[in-house]
């Protein structure tokens, strides 16, 4: 007995089909839901304005502060020390006296003041040269 041609691809394209309607999609990893956990949400938060305490204090360290290009916030960067102190390890570029563009490696040690976020002070900052 002799299959056509036809009908064999026909079938395979039907069973394949079938199959992959039963198995899904892995090429694609599983999407990740969304953070609904306040206080993960909080910390994300407080990590970000600890960032950017940190760049506005070591921007005025700098010699010329103008010239200051921090790198984008990454939630790896930071270290939560405790509920109101932040260790944030990063870098900046910026002009020194001659002109020339250098990159600084810093860590600085905020601590956040009130719980608006709105006063920061330095407790520790290292400039690494």
């Amino acid at each position: 007995m002799r299959i056509n041609k036809p009908f064999m691809l026909w079938a395979l394209l039907t069973a394949g089909l079938v199959l992959y309607g039963y198995y899904g999609d892995f090429s694609e990893p599983a999407k990740k839901k969304p953070v609904s956990d306040p206080i993960i949400r909080q910390d994300a938060t407080e990590k970000w304005e600890a960032y950017e305490a940190a760049t506005n204090i070591v921007s005025t360290q700098l010699v010329a502060p103008s010239t200051a290009r921090f790198p984008s916030y990454r939630y790896d960067m930071i270290t939560t020390v405790d509920y109101c102190t932040w260790i944030i390890n990063s870098y900046v570029d910026s002009q020194n006296s001659f002109g020339a563009m250098i990159r600084t490696q810093y860590r600085a040690k905020v601590m956040k003041l009130d719980p608006q976020g709105s006063r920061w002070k330095l407790l520790d900052l290292k400039i690494y040269k």
